[in-house]
């Protein structure tokens, strides 16, 4: 049989723990690299080799979230899958109960006559 966690303290630290990962929480989000900015740039090389570095840096934060966005996919195809067998479990359990209450059903109107 699977467990899930019904403590609301736990579920929501992971949902905000989540919402922080995806870059959502409310609070201030801090620069992963604290260098100061470059010179400004004075000539059309340096402008490009600027524009290349910044287009970089946003591709690698990019990559990183979905990275984390992936692991989080997955995880959540693993409770999905956990949540179908027990509910396929449970499914068989009724399908079970019902043929026994119909057969109960069956034995009380034969007693009542009916």
């Amino acid at each position: 049989m699977c467990t899930v966690s019904d403590d609301p303290v736990q579920s929501r630290g992971n949902h905000l723990e989540q919402r922080e990962k995806l870059g959502l929480s409310s609070a201030p989000k801090a620069r992963s690299s604290s260098r100061t900015p470059p010179p400004e740039p004075t000539n059309a090389l340096q402008k490009v080799e600027a524009e290349k570095a910044k287009q970089d840096d946003g591709l690698s934060e990019l990559s990183d979230l979905l990275g984390e966005l992936k692991n989080m996919a997955v995880d959540m195809g693993s409770e999905i899958e956990r949540h179908k067998e027990a509910l396929d479990h449970t499914e068989q359990d009724v399908d079970e109960l019902g043929t026994r209450v119909q057969g109960a059903n069956r034995r009380i109107r034969r007693l009542l006559g009916k």
